[in-house]
């Protein structure tokens, strides 16, 4: 992604454009760094790239490292707004992951 151009859109706060640069490159540092910006008005949006991105993570996740990093990108999924989608991406983690105790210990405590 090109951050000069985001920061364009932030200082002229042109969210539509700068969702669109999100949603090209919806990774969990790029949601992280521009979800202050854009929560207020594209929570859904940002809901679902976090859901997607979550489950990328996944697939490389293998440490309490990486479990309390996604623990923590589920909370700030609940505090926009999104219980229900956390839950069913919770239920998805479990049924896929069973074997990663450590992981499941730490969604059951979000």
């Amino acid at each position: 992604m090109r951050p000069t151009v985001a920061r364009i859109f932030i200082w002229e706060e042109s969210w539509d454009k700068l969702i669109e640069i999100v949603q090209n490159n919806s990774s969990l540092h790029t949601l992280d760094s521009y979800e202050k910006y854009l929560s207020h008005d594209y929570a859904k949006e940002l809901t679902e790239l976090y859901r997607i991105a979550i489950l990328k993570e996944m697939e490389r996740a293998n440490d309490r490292g990486h479990y309390r990093e996604i623990c923590r990108y589920l909370r700030r999924m609940i505090k926009m707004g999104a219980r229900e989608t956390v839950n069913s991406l919770i239920k998805q983690l479990q049924t896929t992951y069973p074997k990663r105790k450590a992981l499941l210990f730490r969604i059951r405590n979000t």
